[in-house]
């Protein structure tokens, strides 16, 4: 269950993956043959999970997660966020409507936009393939390339503007490299525990000033 809160900073700035109880729960379910109630967190979980189609969840649905995340992080506020409304969250997500984060916050580098919407596609076939490919793609707005995201020519009419966020997307490649080894972790939940310390949560220990 990737997002913010459940990704902690240790007393190196390195992000931790916690919180494994869902990964555990989705198995026990599964083995119980249980369907038709939905386990997630809405805002994070992609389309596949929200429809019950377990059989498609991959490294792609950690893409939408991480996604999310870096959402988040730009934003305050999850995909498609209504206060009150979750079946309109629910519209956006399933729909591909999920607004640009710079629709949100105003002045967002537009490659920040087509990043994040390429890995909150619908249609998993269209997300970065791999939380290895969406961490070269960030790599390279932290470098100030191009990105390779799907809709950046689109995009590209928004004014590219800077903003004071680089603490925060210093961080998401390390995330997204976590993403790859959280479903081998989630097999091993005391592995998470053993050796870890309090730490604050990546999205309080990210937190930005906007004025």
């Amino acid at each position: 269950d990737l997002k913010p809160s459940n990704i902690l900073l240790d007393e190196r700035g390195q992000p931790r993956v916690t919180d494994f109880g869902l990964a555990g729960e989705l198995e026990e379910r599964a083995r119980l043959t249980q369907t038709g109630q939905f386990i997630g967190t809405l805002g994070f979980a992609p389309p596949e999970q929200i429809a019950f189609k377990r059989d498609q969840i991959d490294a792609r649905s950690d893409v939408f997660a991480l996604g999310a995340t870096l959402y988040t992080l730009l934003t305050r506020q999850p995909p498609g966020h209504q206060e009150g409304a979750p079946y309109a969250m629910l519209a956006q997500v399933l729909g591909d409507e999920i607004p640009p984060p710079s629709t949100v916050r105003p002045g967002l580098d537009p490659r920040l936009d087509a990043v994040c919407l390429r890995c909150l596609v619908a249609e998993r076939d269209e997300r970065y393939p791999s939380a290895a490919a969406l961490a070269d793609d960030l790599d390279r707005f932290l470098a100030d390339e191009a990105v390779t995201g799907s809709r950046v020519g689109f995009l590209q009419r928004f004014k590219r503007r800077r903003r004071p966020l680089l603490l925060a997307l210093a961080l998401l490649p390390g995330l997204a490299v976590l993403a790859w080894s959280a479903q081998r972790l989630r097999d091993s939940p005391s592995a998470t525990s053993a050796g870890r310390t309090p730490a604050p949560a990546a999205s309080e220990a990210l937190a930005i000033d906007w004025d």
